[in-house]
């Protein structure tokens, strides 16, 4: 359809932020597209280079072929290149990819956003994330509160920018504002990755009206939000949609932890390995019987136990990822016309699942098995309460420090000088407004690793 191959070329404009007046669109390398330079400030940055020492599932793990937030990445981003190279040739077949583009570019747009999805995320996983709003929530009240001599204090929609602190907004910050170009665009994305990059397109104040517990934006960053989407043509009246792209990049990221999270599981000796193999064959096997034998090559052998089970889980792995691939897609063709007016609710995997009563009891199988001994194993379940201490401890010493500088100016006290300086040349600053102070201590805190956090918190009790 003509509508939307003028949609697509939106949707795929090789615009970059703050770099837009330089912008044309028939600009291009030899060897290297505007989605390849994408992934590479992406893979080179400094915020993704600490997802090796940031928890996946397992926090502070001493086993080194557990899974961390970087080599989760890396799958994710494998997977997405995948679907967003078939994505591409399904919109050539259809005559509407843009004329200056190939199937395999819509594949890199969707395989760096992969790689970005979690690099906004705290340390110790998803329990830093509870552990900061817990934080600001319990004990920062007072901080939030706060009304300097200036009458200087926070609105109400900067509050919930803390109260609600979200990895995906982080992330959002990270790869706009605080890699590379600091406050001019960070890494200078194109359009088309960072529209890609969005799940929630709404702010913490629109969550919190609407009942959403996750969102993409805080006060921060709305701006370029607004201009990306606008731009893109994702903006109708006050509501804003998806981009389609966007369900593509999910659905990489639910694909790989529903499957590699089990193979960490036998890693550590959490469930065993033919309890995982039975459940992987599953989703195999009904691969197998919804493609009605036009699919082959969909069976495995195992190599046997003499082998480590590290070897024969891999052939496994990947027959079920590749599965679970092939009928997302098809939830994904099947609902091409609605993702492109904005008009899908939900999810691909959820769709998928809806569809699909033998698929949806099988991974719910896999959610009970991970919810029971996974998520609950003991050493994890220990760290994640620790970690409330850590990082509540490091934001309470930030926040008085940024407080006492607020407060007395030159007069503020060595030691909360000291602490200011432990951010280093991006710390806070008189002249900053007291949001964007508590923006960097937050900024601060949640880019540390498990064990840089773990090591400041000692550090601040007085333990070298």
């Amino acid at each position: 359809m003509e509508e939307y191959k003028a949609k697509w070329k939106q949707l795929l404009t090789k615009k970059r932020l703050e770099e837009e007046k330089e912008y044309r669109e028939s600009d291009s390398e030899k060897f290297r597209t505007e989605f390849d330079k994408d992934f590479d400030r992406i893979i080179f940055s400094t915020a993704f280079r600490r997802l090796g020492r940031k928890t996946q599932v397992h926090p502070l793990a001493t086993n080194d072929h557990v899974h961390t937030r970087l080599t989760h990445s890396l799958e994710v981003a494998s997977v997405g290149r995948t679907l967003g190279t078939k994505l591409g040739f399904f919109l050539q077949e259809r005559n509407e990819l843009p004329e200056n583009l190939v199937p395999q570019d819509v594949g890199t747009v969707v395989q760096a956003a992969c790689l970005s999805h979690d690099i906004g995320n705290p340390p110790f996983g998803h329990a830093g994330e509870y552990a900061i709003r817990h934080w600001f929530e319990r004990d920062g009240q007072e901080v939030l509160n706060k009304v300097f001599p200036n009458k200087e204090t926070l609105t109400d929609e900067q509050k919930k920018d803390f109260l609600m602190f979200e990895g995906n907004a982080q992330g959002f910050r990270i790869v706009t504002r605080l890699e590379n170009y600091l406050n001019e665009g960070g890494l200078r994305l194109t359009y088309a990755t960072l529209g890609t990059l969005i799940k929630y397109p709404w702010d913490s104040s629109f969550a919190d009206e609407n009942k959403h517990e996750k969102f993409n934006v805080f006060q921060s960053e709305k701006e370029y939000f607004v201009r990306i989407f606008e731009d893109m043509g994702l903006k109708n009246g006050e509501k804003f949609s998806r981009h389609p792209l966007s369900y593509l990049m999910e659905a990489s990221d639910d694909i790989c932890y529903k499957i590699l999270d089990l193979e960490d599981a036998v890693e550590l000796g959490i469930v065993d390995f033919d309890t995982v193999k039975q459940l992987l064959e599953k989703i195999i096997s009904e691969y197998e019987t919804i493609s009605e034998g036009k699919v082959s090559d969909v069976n495995v052998s195992d190599i046997g136990e003499n082998y480590e089970y590290r070897r024969r889980i891999g052939k496994y792995r990947a027959k079920a990822i590749n599965a679970l691939v092939n009928m997302i897609f098809d939830v994904f063709k099947e609902n091409y016309d609605s993702i492109m007016k904005g008009d899908f609710e939900g999810d691909l995997f959820r769709t998928l699942k809806e569809k699909n009563k033998n698929l949806s009891n099988i991974m719910s199988d896999i959610d009970d098995l991970t919810n029971s001994n996974v998520f609950a194993e003991r050493k994890k379940v220990e760290v994640e309460i620790g970690s409330y201490e850590i990082i509540g401890k490091i934001l309470k010493e930030l926040a008085e420090a940024v407080a006492d500088m607020k407060q007395n100016g030159e007069n503020i006290s060595f030691k909360s000088e000291r602490l200011l300086k432990l951010i280093g040349k991006e710390q806070p600053v008189e002249k900053d407004s007291y949001y964007e102070c508590l923006m960097k201590i937050t900024d601060f805190v949640s880019g540390m690793t498990d064990n840089f956090a773990l090591d400041i918190s000692k550090k601040l009790d007085g333990i070298f």
